[in-house]
Order: structure tokens, then sequence, then C-alpha cells
């Protein structure tokens, strides 16, 4: 005779070793198929459902798309990332300049006609101005992503060339977290005075 098996919801299930090896397993399993990570020399430690991730990742985007991938999975509590960046290899300074340069300038998203690259010992400064606050955020995620940057540092400073109304940017914030499947846009208000935003609710 076949019995059913249920499941006990979160709420009902408790904290235990059990339930930390699940979630273990989860990352792990996560952190594996995302194509953008090199987990290879990644640690997970679960306890009481808050992650630990210690060891080794080759670049920057590594590092955070993994803490990302975690805070995605269901049951995580929190997340501690103690991930290292490491490249084998120190990439000289104006071979990783270059190959900055290069990202930025292949990028649609970005006008890095006024955007000034200085490498040091694989410590990147990015200076001048862009054209949004978005851009100065994709400027660092590209960055981020080059084989062999160690560090940023980002004094892009943002001009804007024409400045939507406030009431436009509530909307389009507003249309972003509609279409976020883990927020509920109900339970989040959106204030924007002088282009300064203000999200106050639940999440």
């Amino acid at each position: 005779m076949n019995e059913s098996i249920q499941v006990p919801s979160f709420e009902d299930r408790p904290t235990n070793t059990t339930s930390d090896e699940i979630i273990k397993r989860l990352v792990v399993d996560e952190l594996f198929w995302d194509g953008r990570i090199d987990a290879s020399k990644v640690k997970v430690v679960v306890n009481n459902g808050v992650v630990n991730m210690s060891g080794e990742v080759p670049t920057h985007a590594d590092y955070y798309s993994a803490e990302a991938d975690v805070r995605m999975i269901d049951n995580v509590v929190a997340v501690e990332n103690a991930l290292q960046v490491f490249h084998p290899t120190l990439v000289p300074d104006d071979e990783l300049r270059s190959n900055v340069d290069t990202v930025l300038v292949w990028s649609p998203e970005v006008d890095s006609s006024d955007i000034d690259i200085v490498a040091k010992s694989g410590w990147i400064t990015l200076t001048g101005t862009v054209k949004a606050c978005k851009q100065k955020h994709i400027a660092t995620e590209l960055t981020e992503s080059v084989p062999g940057v160690i560090g940023i540092t980002n004094e892009l400073t943002v001009i804007l060339t024409e400045r939507p109304t406030d009431k436009k940017i509530a909307a389009e914030i507003i249309k972003a977290i509609e279409h976020h499947r883990d927020l509920n846009a109900d339970l989040i208000d959106v204030v924007v005075e002088a282009g300064e935003v203000t999200l106050e609710g639940t999440i």
C-alpha cells in the first residue's frame, strides 16, 4: 500500500540539519547550473537557513552573481558572502585597461566617450561622466565581468542632458517592480522628489 507523503510548509518545518541540507543542495545546484559563475572553488555551509559562501571566484561578476542566486532560493534566511576574488595571473595594466575599454565601448547601454579608465595592479578606477545613473551602474557591472579585475572604484559623475519629470521616474520604477516576480507592487510606495527616489513599504 502506497502512502502519500505531505511535505510540511516552511512555517511548519523545524529548523534542523535536514532542512539545512536541502537548502545547501539547492544552492550548490543553482551555482552549478548558472553559466555566468565559475563555482569550482566555492564552499557552501548552511546553518539555520543562513548560507555562508567561502572560497575563490575569478571575477567580481561571479562574486555578485553567486550572492544573487542564493538570495533567490526559498527558505534562505540570510547570505554571508565571504568569497574572495582571485585571478591566477595578474593581467598587465595596459592589457587590463584595454580589455575594460573594449567591453564598455561595445556595450549599447553605455556611452563611454567621456569615461576615463585607469588600471593599477588589477584595480580599475573609472572617472569622467555618463548621462544616466543606470549607465554608471552598468559600467560597474561590465567592468566586474572582465577577468583580472580585482577591484573597482567608480567615480563617474552623472550629468543628465534631459531630466525626466518625477512623475515619469515614479511610473517607470513602479512598472519595473510590477514585472519583478518576487515583489508585490501593492506593498511598496514610490516617492520621487527632484529625481531622488524613496521606497517605503514591505518586502
